[in-house]
């Protein structure tokens, strides 16, 4: 993934930690604000944002897109974690489990844990790494309309997830290593109607203010095959814009409670 990151931005002049705070309408371009009074102009933008920050990007434009940042705001969101544990490998070895690449648990399950990768199986590159004496697997947790995960502390969250790991796989070996990431409102919930709304929104901007483009997973789906399709589909109306052809915004297909 870093390598595919790296490989995109070759060329690009890319500034991080530089929020965006609006987007205006600068002629036949647009003005894109940034934090701490600074501009930029641009012929086009694609707005590459979850849902509810794209919404306050766009909130001064209500005058003009009464219904874009409205909707867009309303968009849910859910918070996830992952915990990446390592184990020494002689204790983990003998695991039918650790066979096949993982598991996903159903919300019905009465589980804190909602999905298990055995990276260490499932990725090569891992199993022969650094450190081949150490097994790793990444627990994930966070439903949609639950906030327990997020409530937890880090140590909570992985005393939670260890006992349910040990209860479906069998996995009760003290790791040696323990990773925690959180994602607040990190996976959009795009649920009955989503469709509709985001052909409302694309068509209000197409109409109101052409150039603007939304882009990832808060609208064309979650997985990392629709995102690439939402930027190709983005991009190659941003290009034929620019040089003056018919162009198409609508999605396709679209994944994605979780």
């Amino acid at each position: 993934m870093a390598r595919l990151v790296s490989s995109l931005a070759e060329g690009l002049a890319i500034r991080t930690n530089t929020p965006v705070r609006a987007l205006r309408r600068a002629g036949s371009g647009y003005m894109v604000l940034l934090d701490g009074g600074r501009e930029v102009s641009a012929d086009a933008v694609a707005l590459a944002l979850p849902a509810p920050a794209a919404a306050r990007v766009l909130a001064e434009a209500r005058p003009e897109l009464p219904t874009a940042s409205r909707v867009l705001a309303q968009t849910e969101q859910a918070d996830t974690a992952t915990v990446v544990l390592g184990y020494p490998r002689a204790a983990v070895a003998d695991l039918p489990a650790l066979a096949g690449n993982g598991m996903l648990v159903p919300s019905g399950s009465g589980t804190l844990l909602k999905a298990v990768t055995h990276l260490s199986t499932k990725w090569p590159h891992l199993d022969t790494s650094d450190d081949p004496d150490t097994y790793l697997v990444r627990l994930s947790a966070g439903r949609a309309g639950s906030s327990e995960a997020a409530d937890l502390d880090d140590d909570a969250l992985v005393t939670r997830l260890r006992a349910d790991l040990a209860r479906l796989e069998g996995i009760d070996a003290e790791p040696s290593h323990a990773l925690v990431r959180r994602w607040r409102t990190g996976i959009p919930q795009l649920t009955v109607g989503h469709v509709g709304r985001l052909r409302a929104v694309r068509a209000e901007l197409e109409s109101g203010w052409p150039g603007v483009q939304l882009v990832g997973a808060s609208y064309d789906g979650i997985g990392l095959t629709s995102c690439i399709a939402s930027g190709q589909r983005a991009a190659a109306a941003i290009a034929a814009r620019l040089a003056g052809g018919p162009h198409r915004t609508d999605s396709t297909r679209t994944e994605g409670r979780s």
